[in-house]
């Protein structure tokens, strides 16, 4: 199961147009009766809730858009007319060097929450609709996000990249899992002072990780608690479930996915107060231990190992180290392009999309981010398919590695294919480093 959600960052978003060639032959790579089922019931859902959680309805544009094609369908008009009606929804392309991903833009006046429809059919596919409609909610909780008071930071937490890290990241997961699996009050406190003694436990090995982690549970982890919340059925704590116990092959953004949303799950059990409570800096773990009244022992070393021993901790442990040696090989690889001098370096106003389980910390040669099977492109055109490179922390350069067999002037080889712009070429900067420069 490929277990994210998708992030998109735009770095530049504008306002961009059709051709006429485009809108008067659309194709429909995404099932148009499918999407409207979905608007719909989006919808009805938001408009179910009506405020109640966060005193707004949340309902608002949403694009889908089909990554291989850009063909987008959307619920509502853009408020420049860019997209073409046909029947109850709207159409359109996005252009050349611009991908629809899962995240909120501009488009035609008009900002949309997007998402990519391969993704919510593998949701479909994986762990049913009502996850969909979760989806869909959480991406328009980001349209309304800062209004709430809310902002959006991009933080990283680097110490999920570490053996332990991520071994105490799991074990919060794992006894959050059982939490839903408790048929008792009393089961499912025991387990979430666990999740929380194992969450504190881990902050207190890594001396900047219970701000960064804030961040990214705040950024992203009540999108997905509004999305539990509001669209939440019968099948929930299966689904929640099914996802603390996946194991990811990255935690840096994910995790906000998978731990925030069960504390949700169960604080709404209660009442919804608590939401209007919520600030940029809050813990949701310190409410989830106010709310339950919850006694957390202290973080010593031989409780906490105590405790994990009935979570799995010594398979967990195994499994890490082999997980460890596997990022430091691919890590190790990656670097390659920077310890050999071959790569191509695109310059920055990107349009990128990733998923968050497939992201590599990278703090040697150059600080940034490797991003696995990505979406690259930008105001220079862009590099097809899903591709491996590294995008520096600053966001103004992004490296991707020379084929074997590069030349200047060829743009299409087996690993990956570059489509420019008019005015835009590769050019030597030194040895085998090259860069794109306008003509």
């Amino acid at each position: 199961m490929r277990n994210t959600i998708i992030l998109t960052i735009i770095i530049s978003t504008a306002n961009y147009c059709f051709s006429q060639q485009q809108t008067d032959t659309l194709t429909h790579p995404i099932d148009l009766e499918k999407a409207e089922h979905y608007f719909n019931k989006v919808k009805e859902l938001c408009e179910k809730d009506n405020g109640q959680l966060w005193g707004v309805n949340l309902y608002g544009p949403i694009m889908l858009g089909d990554l291989e094609t850009n063909y987008v369908v959307c619920n509502l008009p853009d408020n420049e007319g860019k997209l073409k009606k046909k029947g109850n929804l709207y159409h359109g392309y996005f252009p050349t060097g611009k991908s629809p991903g899962n995240t909120s833009l501009s488009y035609g006046g008009t900002i949309f929450s997007c998402s990519t429809w391969d993704v919510l059919q593998e949701y479909e596919q994986q762990v049913g609709t009502n996850y969909i409609y979760i989806h869909l909610i959480h991406e328009l909780f980001h349209l309304q996000q800062e209004g709430l008071g809310f902002p959006n930071p991009f933080s990283e937490c680097e110490h999920l990249q570490q053996k332990e890290g991520r071994i105490w990241m799991r074990m919060e997961l794992n006894a959050l899992a059982e939490a839903l699996n408790a048929n008792t009050q009393e089961a499912i406190n025991e387990h979430l002072t666990n999740a929380l003694l194992f969450r504190n436990y881990r902050r207190k090995l890594f001396q900047k990780a219970t701000k960064s982690e804030i961040e990214v549970e705040v950024s992203e982890g009540f999108a997905d608690i509004t999305g539990v919340i509001i669209a939440g059925d019968t099948s929930i704590k299966n689904i929640l479930r099914i996802r603390a116990e996946e194991r990811l092959k990255s935690y840096l953004y994910e995790f906000a996915y998978r731990n925030t949303p069960v504390y949700g799950y169960f604080l709404a059990q209660t009442d919804r107060k608590w939401v209007r409570e919520l600030t940029p800096t809050s813990d949701i773990g310190s409410i989830v231990v106010r709310y339950f009244q919850l006694e957390i022992p202290k973080t010593s070393k031989e409780i906490v190992n105590q405790r994990a021993t009935t979570y799995g901790i010594d398979t967990i442990r195994q499994s890490e180290t082999a997980i460890e040696k596997a990022i430091l090989e691919r890590l190790h690889q990656y670097q390659a392009m920077f310890r050999e001098e071959k790569y191509l370096a695109l310059p920055g106003g990107f349009n990128f999309s990733f998923t968050s389980e497939k992201v590599l910390k990278n703090n040697r040669y150059k600080k940034g981010k490797f991003l696995i099977d990505a979406q690259l492109g930008g105001s220079w055109g862009k590099l097809y398919p899903n591709v491996e490179f590294l995008i520096q922390d600053n966001w103004k350069t992004a490296y991707v590695q020379l084929p074997a067999d590069f030349q200047p002037d060829k743009l299409e080889y087996d690993i990956w294919r570059l489509e420019l712009k008019e005015g835009w070429k590769i050019v030597r900067k030194k040895g085998n480093i090259y860069e794109l420069k306008k003509k």
